[in-house]
């Protein structure tokens, strides 16, 4: 939280997007990492974020534009509030979790009084109920592939058009 506002102090309104990605992911070492299921990046729209939205998708990963970028990141916010102390301290995978009765309390413990400061703060979720998004992330398939090569190609083509770095420099 925040981060936009510190960019835009720093670079200026006209070269920050706020956004969020929904793709889960476990460091297994350095430039390989276990995606933990299939999940999409979400950008505020942007006069300049065409560019960037066109090499994601050209490295075949899901971007959506959307309008209110701050609900999705306080969205996610609640639930990474919720599953991610857990995960530290009783040093388990995210999965594992759901399959603990007090585990699944506190999550839910967690996410309300998160969500309890969003409704304070006026945002609406992108959700009602964050046990539903935990229950579909555990049966979403696991598979390792190297994303970090993916972002890395992206960047790459996006270098190398031209239109595309004109964009960026608005």
């Amino acid at each position: 939280m925040g981060n936009r506002e510190i960019l835009v102090n720093e670079l200026g309104e006209s070269r920050v997007a706020l956004g969020t990605i929904t793709i889960g992911a476990t460091l297994l070492e350095p430039g390989l990492v276990k995606v933990g299921g299939e999940g999409k990046i979400s950008i505020e729209a942007h006069p300049a974020i065409g560019a960037i939205k066109e090499a994601l998708k050209s490295a075949d990963f899901k971007v959506e534009i959307v309008d209110d970028a701050r609900s999705m990141v306080w969205s996610k916010l609640i639930v990474n509030a919720a599953i991610n102390p857990l995960t530290a301290l009783l040093k388990v995978p995210n999965g594992e979790l759901l399959e603990r009765p007090t585990a699944r309390g506190l999550m839910r413990a967690l996410a309300e009084e998160a969500a309890s400061v969003a409704s304070a703060e006026k945002i609406i979720l992108s959700f009602r109920d964050p046990a539903l998004l935990w229950k579909r992330s555990r049966e979403k398939r696991r598979r390792i592939i190297r994303p970090c090569c993916k972002i890395f190609f992206a960047a790459r083509r996006l270098r190398s058009t031209r239109s595309a770095a004109a964009q960026l420099r608005v």
